[in-house]
């Protein structure tokens, strides 16, 4: 009978019992190309006569002896598989153990290689091989990637990790950074087709033209060149043409508006109601906002008709948006007057109050659970005017996403949803969890359970059958009939044949 052991595992070859009274420390090696290795083969046996190794390098042939190391001063060979064999006293067995060498060079075994891609310092792809061939290759990872004007600037580079664990030791190699370049055409005025500008400022530091590389900008208005430098008046307003020339040439229509100012949230606004040619000007009562208010302004008895004022100092808030403000003066002569008395009313004053966007928190968790599978939709709404744009951004080094208030969620991480307008900004983050969905393992279990105790139910109830249903019998203490020799048995009428054995 033959034994082979390979990895302290015995198979025989011919119907007997594993059996494997060699050892090998240690059993697995992980030896670097060029470096020595060592292994020793033992045995317990006590029937060993003789004990040798077999290998391409190394050989020692048999010793008699139950120790003996296989040694390699410098290990070359990539499918070298040395063999360790006793033999034991005439009748005995011959055992023979194989050793399994994985050796490290460029990259070998190339399954145990992860390749990592880095943008920056954040992890952006990995990629894993599956090769079990033990001789070295030259193994490439190729990374898809679609750069964004935001990505210029950033590095790229990639990191090889080798484990060998638990026999051998960690390895890792880094690329050199890759500096990235973006060509890319330009970007007008943030793509806002209306450009809010307050009197005295410039286009040059409200509309930047950006691109790389730094195009050449012309900007034109009545089909004139413009002095970006030169702060506009409220003549200035109308429809401009922006021109970029470089890499790619570009022509966009830009709406400009010249604001005398900006009326602010919570802002101290005041308004002045004037009344011409009135007497007598104690008699007039004045009325100014968008709810009738009666002024407390206190006019002396003036007879000759005369111009007065009257001021009121309210404060915006964001209800005062596209709110109408008008001034009612009415003039009470009393008794002996006109009836009704006379009444004068402004033409309306619009007021349009800039607030920043304010988040609604009320619709929008701070921690959300995701079960894997199972999408879900983050709703972000914002208060504000001019209303404001929705972005979410998921990472620094993914691209933000313009949507329409909603995203939907599948992966786990941190979500920034921003509101900007020309105001201000305001922003809100969301955790999403990614969960596991055990449902469907414990409605397993659950059906599991009912099958299982249905059949022993089933079980049960056989045997419960055949004992009280199907009237099985069985004969204690017979007595024989006198007349007919007979058994009666439990009490039944039914008589069994039987005969009387003498």
């Amino acid at each position: 009978m033959f034994l082979v052991c390979k990895s302290n595992t015995c198979l025989p070859s011919v119907g007997a019992q594993p059996f494997c009274p060699i050892e090998l420390n240690p059993s697995i090696v992980v030896v670097k190309y060029g470096d020595p290795v060592s292994i020793n083969c033992s045995t317990s046996n006590s029937l060993v006569e003789t004990m040798g190794w077999e290998a391409p390098q190394g050989g020692t042939g048999m010793k008699p002896t139950k120790h003996l190391t296989w040694t390699l001063e410098r290990l070359t060979e990539w499918t070298i598989e040395p063999s360790c064999f006793i033999n034991l006293l005439p009748g005995a067995t011959t055992l023979q153990v194989e050793l399994p060498l994985q050796i490290l060079y460029y990259l070998a075994p190339v399954q145990n290689l992860t390749v990592r891609w880095y943008k920056g310092d954040t992890l952006i792809y990995t990629d894993t091989f599956k090769d079990p061939n033990m001789k070295p290759v030259n193994q490439s990872s190729f990374l898809n990637f679609t750069m964004t004007r935001r990505d210029n600037g950033v590095t790229l580079r990639c990191e090889a990790h080798m484990d060998l664990e638990p026999e051998g030791p960690q390895l890792l190699v880094s690329s050199q950074e890759y500096d990235i370049t973006v060509q890319c055409k330009y970007f007008i005025c943030r793509l806002i087709s209306n450009v809010l500008v307050l009197e005295g400022e410039t286009l040059e530091s409200k509309c930047p033209v950006e691109g790389n590389p730094t195009p050449f900008v012309t900007w034109r208005k009545d089909g004139k060149s413009t002095n970006l430098s030169i702060p506009l008046s409220r003549k200035d307003a109308g429809e401009y043409s922006v021109e970029a020339e470089g890499f790619s040439s570009i022509h966009e229509k830009v709406q400009v508006l010249v604001l005398c100012d900006l009326v602010m949230e919570d802002q101290l606004f005041q308004l002045r109601c004037d009344i011409t040619n009135v007497a007598p000007a104690r008699s007039l009562a004045v009325w100014c906002g968008c709810l009738p208010e009666k002024n407390t302004n206190c006019i002396s008895m003036i007879q000759s008709p005369v111009n007065v004022s009257s001021t009121i100092n309210i404060t915006l808030n964001r209800s005062y948006t596209n709110v109408q403000f008008r001034c009612e003066a009415e003039l009470n002569l009393g008794l002996g007057g006109p009836q009704p008395p006379p009444i004068m009313i402004s033409s309306p004053l619009n007021i349009t109050v800039h607030s920043k966007p304010v988040i609604n928190s009320s619709k929008i968790p701070k921690t959300m659970p995701v079960f894997r599978g199972y999408p879900e939709e983050l709703v972000c709404e914002a208060d504000g005017h001019p209303h404001p744009e929705i972005k979410w951004v998921y990472s620094s080094d993914k691209v933000a996403r313009v949507s329409d208030n909603m995203l939907t969620v599948s992966e786990a991480g941190l979500y920034n949803c921003t509101a900007t307008n020309p105001v201000g900004s305001d922003h809100y983050v969301v955790e999403v969890i990614l969960k596991e969905d055990y449902l469907p393992l414990i409605a397993g279990f659950v059906a599991v359970t009912v099958v299982a105790i249905s059949v022993i139910f089933l079980f049960i109830y056989s045997i419960y059958y055949k004992n009280t249903k199907m009237r099985r019998y069985s004969l204690k203490n017979p007595r024989f009939s006198n007349h007919t020799g007979n058994v009666a048995h439990n009490g039944w009428d039914t008589q069994f044949p039987m005969t009387k054995l003498s």
